[in-house]
């Protein structure tokens, strides 16, 4: 079912995420793409996971400034580190948005899945050791609500 623009978008979005585990995140950031208040659930999950696309995008690029303005030596190796596990973020979300189109939800399942652990392997990488503070906390937070929302979504998506 595709939405009208107006009211009966706006209303789909917040009954949707009333359906996931942060009402406030969700509706920001659906209400914040134009095609959120036209869509499906289908399309609110594809959204979501190119929100998510965006945002590992944007982070590899932050990690290559940031490695070529740090010195210390364990926080350069967390970063490189973090510059493997976000390139496959991307390649997670790309498959995932695939795989939506192709109705294979266990995929998905799989692939956004591995794309939060990536975010949460990168920020723990800096706390195990003598790294200190993530400089990528915020940038891994946010990926990991993006993840956690398309994953909400598709669970509304798969279920009989």
């Amino acid at each position: 079912m595709v939405h009208v623009n107006g009211e009966e978008g706006i209303q789909f979005i917040k009954k949707t995420c009333k359906q996931t585990l942060d009402y406030s995140f969700c509706l920001t950031t659906l209400q914040a793409d134009n095609r959120s208040f036209h869509a499906n659930l289908t399309g609110l999950d594809a959204i979501a996971m190119e929100m998510g696309l965006k945002n590992a995008t944007s982070t590899l690029s932050y990690i290559s400034k940031l490695l070529n303005q740090k010195t210390d030596p364990y926080t350069k190796a967390c970063l490189k580190d973090c510059k493997e596990l976000y390139s496959s973020t991307i390649d997670s979300f790309k498959s995932g948005i695939e795989n939506l189109g192709a109705k294979r939800y266990d995929d998905v399942n799989v692939e956004i899945s591995a794309a939060m652990t990536n975010a949460d392997t990168c920020e723990t990488g800096f706390t195990d050791g003598d790294g200190g503070a993530s400089p990528l906390t915020k940038q891994n937070q946010n990926l990991m609500n993006l993840g956690s929302l398309a994953l909400a979504i598709l669970k509304l998506i798969a279920q009989p």
